[in-house]
């Protein structure tokens, strides 16, 4: 009886600890409290109403304007830098914050109220933003000032749905709010949307019947190297403009949506047939020799022919080089498309294509390469197909000739076909997309080995550069050299004070994050050694932006991998005066090239600055010659 007893107190006192400790458990652990951001003022103005005061000049603003709306783009893919658009049911505007990782306080969906009064209205290129003045232009606003001018207002919600929007109508109502096009294609597929080097890409996309948008992506989004997909599909991003022109910011690839099938030819009104009555060849090999500089190519039984605009292919002779060339750089036309057709080719089943190309400042994917086969006067039987051809791009250089390699004409031609064939080098640009294209030494045999083999531009045993033929405030483009902007879209410029003509690099008044532009020699035979000197001057100091720089392994299209030695020059400095013309001194390059060494070397001047780095720097004069 006492053991029962004894057995039935401990399980009482069990019972009443296991209720004391189970009692102090709610939950798992407890939650910490929420923190919901909310606001006690309300908006005043529209976004609409806003964008509306602007008169086009920047001007602070003074009236206590308070706006709201939800965020629809931020910078956590990259394609933003220090933005986020906002949008209400009137419009969008675009707010520039000088503040990084704004995605992690600014999420897609997240209201906010933004109060006006002391910021600044300004545009970019016609883009009206909304900021902070930086070097009398509009800038981005300081991050101290950010908590007295933007606020939160609950938590993320759902993001606005996107406007659809038709190619062919006026879209200016639209412009910073998400927009969405449906049913287009990539005019340039299989590209990256940005390829690194370049700061900002344009892509282009055409819906159904033709009209066209440009897709803008800078080299720092996470999907800049994601290749443009094949076929159709619908996009999403913000509608900005630049100038007349309108562009399309993707925020990241959930923008990119159902993209599927085959990517259509140009419109058949595009392609070009030539005259059947010319007569065929069993092979062909066209250097271009007999071309006249700077006028419409017109080589015996070849077409040159422009379906868009008045743009045709020309002959150009650069020092003993003679080549074709297509660009729509200043053309009025509002877009160009040339086609150079080959004359008729019989065809053999080991019949080989080779030839090489080169390109010139950037803009755009503009040249492609085709067959033509079931011709015999009749358009309606023939066939024009694309060749898979290995062409200059962003990625090989200024001015350096790449080679096609040896491409069997079988892989594009029905089996067992018997008849002609004809090659047709197409240029497509605009007045944006302004990429400069050449094409030399087009063989078409059974035997293969035209190209000239690839290479670089043809290396020269002095340089006497002294600027003469630049144009004012245009980026330099002097045959042989290259003008490269690794970082921003700054480039080197033509400069011209009285009668006095110079290349000058700057960051003032830039809106890039930092820039950095080289302009570098054309290659140079060593031939036992060289003598190099320039004068250098700067104005308005505030940097050491400038250097100069050796390279014996630099191909002209691995500026980021060759190696680049630092060259000991006098250069223009914080105590020399602003203009004063300095110069660099008799530099031997035998002390910066190896032992022996018999190549050729690349002499770069490099300019680095950014918003707060803003020397200006010139340079001219440049000479290289032989050691005395």
């Amino acid at each position: 009886m006492n053991f029962l007893k004894t057995k039935l107190f401990f399980f009482i006192g069990f019972i009443a600890v296991a209720a004391i400790f189970t009692g102090c458990v709610k939950g798992d652990f407890d939650e910490p409290p929420i923190n919901i951001p909310t606001v006690d003022f309300e908006a005043n103005t529209t976004i609409a109403q806003l964008k509306a005061s602007y008169t086009g000049i920047l001007d602070s603003i003074s009236d206590d304007i308070i706006i709201k709306g939800v965020v629809v783009a931020n910078d956590e893919s990259g394609n933003l830098y220090k933005q986020m658009v906002i949008q209400d049911e009137t419009g969008g505007i675009m707010l520039l914050i000088d503040k990084s990782y704004l995605y992690t306080e600014y999420k897609l969906g997240q209201r906010i109220y933004v109060k006006c009064k002391g910021m600044y209205l300004g545009d970019y290129n016609k883009l009206i933003q909304l900021g902070y003045i930086y070097n009398n232009a509009i800038g981005r606003l300081p991050e101290v000032m950010v908590e007295d001018h933007i606020f939160r207002d609950s938590l993320p919600g759902k993001v606005p749905a996107p406007v659809n929007i038709d190619l062919a109508h006026n879209n200016s109502a639209y412009i910073n709010m998400l927009v969405r096009i449906e049913n287009v294609h990539f005019l340039e597929v299989g590209v990256p949307f940005a390829p690194q080097g370049i700061s900002a890409t344009n892509r282009t996309i055409a819906d159904a019947s033709g009209k066209e948008l440009i897709v803008r992506t800078s080299q720092y989004a996470n999907f800049a190297s994601m290749l443009t997909p094949a076929g159709y599909g619908h996009l999403q991003g913000i509608l900005t403009i630049y100038q007349t022109t309108y562009q399309l910011l993707i925020r990241d690839t959930a923008d990119i949506i159902g993209f599927s099938g085959a990517t259509p030819p140009p419109p058949s009104g595009d392609f070009v047939y030539p005259n059947p009555d010319i007569p065929a060849v069993s092979s062909l090999e066209e250097n271009f020799d007999e071309i006249t500089n700077q006028t419409d190519i017109s080589i015996p039984g070849w077409t040159n022919e422009a379906t868009t605009g008045n743009r045709k292919w020309q002959g150009k002779i650069y020092q003993t080089e003679y080549y074709a060339q297509a660009t729509s750089y200043n053309s009025t036309d509002a877009e160009n498309v040339t086609w150079l057709v080959t004359p008729p080719v019989i065809y053999s089943n080991n019949l080989i294509l080779n030839f090489k190309s080169a390109m010139a400042y950037y803009k755009h994917d503009g040249l492609s390469v085709w067959i033509l086969t079931n011709y015999t006067a009749n358009p309606e039987t023939a066939t024009w197909t694309q060749i898979n051809a290995t062409l200059a791009n962003s990625a090989s250089g200024d001015n350096n000739w790449v080679s096609s390699g040896d491409i069997p004409l079988s892989n594009y031609v029905p089996a067992n076909y018997t008849g002609n064939i004809y090659i047709g080098f197409r240029y497509e640009g605009t007045q944006t997309n302004t990429t400069t294209y050449r094409i030399d030494e087009v063989k078409i045999n059974t035997t293969g080995g035209g190209g000239g083999g690839g290479g670089t531009i043809t290396p020269v045993s002095e340089v006497h550069e002294m600027f003469d033929n630049v144009q004012n405030d245009v980026d330099i483009n002097i045959e042989g050299w290259l003008n490269l902007a690794q970082e921003g879209t700054r480039f080197w410029r033509g400069k011209i004070f009285n009668t006095e003509k110079y290349a000058q690099a700057t960051s003032y008044k830039t809106l890039d994050n930092q820039n950095i532009c080289w302009l570098i020699t054309p290659p140079v035979m060593y031939e036992g050694g060289k003598i190099l000197n320039f004068k250098s001057a700067k104005a308005y100091w505030v940097h050491d932006g400038l250097s100069v720089l050796i390279s014996t392994d630099f191909n002209g299209s691995n500026l980021t991998t060759a190696t680049w030695t630092p060259i000991n020059a006098t250069l223009a400095g914080q105590a020399n005066a602003d203009h004063e013309w300095i110069s660099s001194g008799n530099i031997s390059i035998s002390n910066y090239v190896p032992q022996g060494f018999t190549g050729n070397f690349y002499i770069a001047f490099k300019y680095i600055g950014d918003a707060v780095n803003t020397t200006t720097f010139r340079i001219d004069e440049v000479n290289i010659g032989p050691a005395k």
